[in-house]
């Protein structure tokens, strides 16, 4: 998503992720990438992973797969 708009991209998420900025964007699980920027909150879930609001326009809320928390912890202690 972007500010107006969904975007479909031809690129597989290994290598979008690989050419987004570390420090702005992380992948939270197999099929998503966020902008840290935009996460409204996020609060613990189920079987250890959390859950992600996002910020308007598209408030949306996506999974933290257990396997990522570790890694989007860390980055939220010290960007927050």
């Amino acid at each position: 998503y972007t500010s107006d708009k969904k975007v479909r991209l031809n690129k597989k998420i290994n290598e979008l992720e690989g050419v987004l900025p570390r420090d702005v964007f992380i992948r939270i699980n197999r099929s998503t990438i966020v902008n840290i920027n935009y996460i409204e909150s996020y609060s613990s879930w189920d079987n250890g992973s959390y859950l992600v609001e996002m910020n308007a326009p598209h408030s949306e809320e996506f999974i933290v797969s257990r396997g990522r928390v570790k890694q989007f912890k860390m980055i939220m202690n010290t960007e927050l």
